[in-house]
């Protein structure tokens, strides 16, 4: 009988031990039909004691084994195992220093020749940085803290958005194709005013009033 048949079994031997103190068979005498009782046989049957009345004692230690074969062939499952053993690794794991890595001080460097290029133009300038930032992010921070480092940029995008719906832009600087304003907005020319979004800006003195 196999492991798992002999688990099966304990809560049985359990049961039986638990409520037999005796076991009788009964024989009618007339049909002959043969049925088994725990108290005697009734009138006109005749009566033959399979198993002995036992002692309280006796019940108790058959319980007894019974409850050790249980836990001796309990089998613990699968699923229990595989998340023991994947908690197990994973303290086990020592956690990664991503910060004094070749690759991270790599893209720092590279930072560094981002925003110090003297051939790229303001927004070449400030798209490179910004790359480089990304890098750096990945490479210093790991997985799990780019992530956040990402999830930090998109709210202080949202917020700037805010304000500038709040607030109108104030033009900085402007060259022959159109103007900048303080927001980083590119406004373009549209005869004597400027555009942007459904914004326009026209000329106010020596600068501009935009709405």
């Amino acid at each position: 009988m196999g492991a798992w048949g002999r688990l099966l079994l304990v809560p049985v031997l359990f049961g039986c031990a638990a409520v037999q103190a005796q076991v009788v068979k009964c024989t009618d005498s007339r049909t002959g039909k043969v049925t088994y009782s725990d108290s005697g046989c009734d009138g006109g049957e005749v009566g033959k004691q399979v198993q002995a009345r036992k002692s309280a004692q006796e019940l108790e230690d058959e319980r007894a084994q019974a409850e050790a074969a249980r836990q001796r062939y309990a089998v613990p499952t699968p699923t229990s195992q595989g998340q023991q053993a994947t908690s197990m690794r994973h303290e086990q794991a020592p956690q990664r220093d991503y910060a004094s890595t070749f690759e991270c001080r790599q893209a720092q460097r590279d930072i560094d020749i981002a925003r110090g290029s003297v051939t790229a133009s303001q927004s070449e300038k400030l798209t490179n940085m910004a790359a480089a930032q990304r890098k750096a992010d990945l490479a210093c921070l790991g997985p799990v803290g780019y992530r956040e480092a990402e999830a930090a940029r998109a709210e202080a995008r949202e917020r700037a958005k805010e304000r500038r719906a709040r607030a109108p832009g104030v033009i900085t600087h402007c060259d022959p194709g159109g103007c900048n304003d303080n927001y980083g907005n590119r406004y373009h020319r549209a005869g004597p005013n400027l555009v942007s979004g459904g914004k326009t800006c026209t000329p106010a003195g020596s600068g501009w009033s935009c709405n």
